[in-house]
C-alpha cells in the first residue's frame, strides 16, 4: 500500500492525496447540488419555490467567482491566520439549518400533507417526446463539458500562457460565472 519512496499504490503520496481530496470535495459537488435543491422544494412552495432556486444559483455563482477572483490575495493577507475560518462559519450555519429544519419538520408533522401523484411511466415517455427537453439538455452537456473544464485551467492558463500576476489571474475568468 505505502511504499518506501514515500508512494501510494504506486503515485507519489502527495498525487494520491490530492486525487483522494478531489474525487471527495471536487467531483461531490454535484451531490451537494442535488441536496440544496432538495432541501429548497422541502422549505419552499409555489411562487417562493422558483425564486429561492433562483437566489440559491445565483449565490453558488457568486460563490464560484469569489473563488476564482480572492483566494490568492485572501491567502496573501490572511497568511499568519492559521484556523479554518470559512469551515467554521460553514459548520456554525449547518448547524443553525439543523434546529431550524427539525423546527419545520415538527410543524409539517402537525400539518396535512398532501397526496403525491403517483408515478407514471407515460410522464417518462412525454419528457423524451419534448424538445425543449433535448434542447436543454444540449445546452447542459455543452455548459458542463466547455465551461467548467476552462473555468477549472484558466487561471493556470492566464499565468503561464499571457504572463498575468497570480494575484489578478483569478479575476478574468472569474467573469465568466458572474454574466
Amino acid at each position: 500500500l505505502i511504499g518506501a519512496e514515500g508512494t501510494i499504490f504506486g503515485w507519489k503520496a502527495q498525487v494520491a492525496l490530492a486525487s483522494l481530496g478531489y474525487a471527495i470535495f471536487g467531483v461531490g459537488v454535484e451531490i451537494a447540488g442535488i441536496t440544496v435543491s432538495k432541501v429548497i422544494v422541502k422549505w419552499f412552495k409555489g411562487k417562493e419555490l422558483a425564486l429561492a432556486m433562483g437566489l440559491e444559483m445565483a449565490t453558488a455563482r457568486i460563490g464560484t467567482m469569489l473563488a476564482m477572483a480572492v483566494t490568492v490575495p485572501f491567502a496573501k493577507y490572511f497568511q499568519s491566520v492559521s484556523a479554518p475560518i470559512m469551515l467554521c462559519i460553514g459548520t456554525i450555519s449547518y448547524m443553525v439549518y439543523i434546529v431550524m429544519d427539525r423546527k419545520l419538520e415538527a410543524s409539517m408533522s402537525a400539518e396535512e400533507e398532501e397526496k403525491e401523484e403517483p408515478f407514471r411511466m407515460s410522464d417518462v415517455f412525454l419528457i423524451i417526446k419534448n424538445k425543449g427537453f433535448w434542447l436543454i439538455a444540449l445546452l447542459c452537456v455543452l455548459f458542463y463539458s466547455a465551461v467548467f473544464p476552462f473555468i477549472k485551467y484558466a487561471t493556470d492558463l492566464m499565468v503561464n500562457k499571457y504572463h498575468v500576476e497570480q494575484e489578478l489571474a483569478g479575476f478574468i475568468p472569474s467573469l465568466l460565472p458572474l454574466g
